[in-house]
């Protein structure tokens, strides 16, 4: 089921990829803007460059791996896990190492957020409907969020 763990990770490093540029052109906007500070900005910058780079060199190397191990099985018959002398499997190393540091990007990446979600209150109030004479009156009926400018 390779196939199956290459789409799944294929559309979340491109989708991600994605958020992370459009948030990174975001946070230059505000940074223009004086909102955001210039660490910040150069922080995800970063973040979002090693994780593109990664993860290209990961996929390239996945690849290259691939076929080299394919071909070698094909001659060896040798199916199974990867074994240093095997045909690929320098190229499989790389191909791993990359891929952790494109996950442990993403998680930093996702780390950048924690002081600007701190700010974000949300209230949500339950209380009984009016004229409700059911078994569902005492579901949430009101709620709201708002940006607390108070705490920058």
């Amino acid at each position: 089921m390779n196939w199956m763990h290459s789409i799944g990770s294929g559309i979340l490093y491109i989708s991600s990829a994605l958020y992370m540029w459009l948030q990174t052109g975001i946070t230059f906007t505000l940074w223009q803007a004086n909102i955001n500070d210039t660490l910040i900005f150069c922080t995800r910058l970063s973040l979002v460059t090693l994780y593109t780079v990664s993860g290209l060199l990961h996929g390239i190397f996945d690849r290259t791996a691939t076929r080299k191990r394919e071909e070698f099985d094909k001659v060896k018959h040798s199916f199974g896990k990867w074994k240093p002398g095997y045909a690929g499997y320098s190229d499989r190393t790389v191909s791993d190492v990359a891929e952790w540091i494109t996950v442990l990007s993403l998680v930093a990446y996702a780390l950048t957020f924690f002081k600007e979600f701190q700010s974000v209150v949300i209230d949500i109030n339950c209380h009984q409907r009016e004229n409700c004479t059911g078994d569902n009156c005492t579901n949430i009926s009101y709620q709201y969020a708002k940006l607390d400018a108070n705490e920058n």
